[in-house]
């Protein structure tokens, strides 16, 4: 696809996720012009995506459905256990992720407004997923 003939077409470009190199490539091409929801997370399983935008975010990032998995380059790694969706820059170590909260959460719930009010509103919009393809065995 090249993505400079649809610069005019789509009014926006949104990332939907998978990992946070969707972000950066739109970004990359100049096409991001605006924080998605979805911009930093890793979304490991489209089901439970398509039922993200299904609910129109209900519930996304809550803090009784988060849970630390993992830390990884000095952040702690939480994941929304309602959608498989994993934060990975949010929570720096050695901070406590409860007081982090408040202020990560505003920030979802302004880039999940936005994201739904430019579905909303405008007529053409592209979403981009990454697919992760997976080794055998892995």
């Amino acid at each position: 696809m090249d993505w400079n003939q649809n610069r005019g077409t789509y009014y926006a470009f949104i990332s939907l996720g998978a990992m946070c190199q969707t972000a950066h490539q739109l970004n990359r091409l100049g096409l991001r012009r605006f924080s998605g929801p979805l911009d930093w997370f890793i979304t490991s399983s489209s089901p439970k995506l398509c039922h993200l935008l299904n609910t129109g975010f209900n519930g996304f990032m809550e803090l009784n459905n988060l849970r630390l998995i993992n830390i990884v380059d000095n952040h702690y790694v939480l994941r929304d256990t309602s959608y498989q969706v994993d934060s990975y820059h949010d929570f720096p170590v050695p901070h406590n992720p409860n007081q982090l909260y408040p202020q990560f959460k505003e920030q979802v719930d302004r880039r999940k407004s936005r994201f739904l009010q430019k579905i909303r509103a405008c007529p053409f919009v592209s979403c981009a997923h990454i697919l992760q393809a997976r080794r055998r065995g892995s």
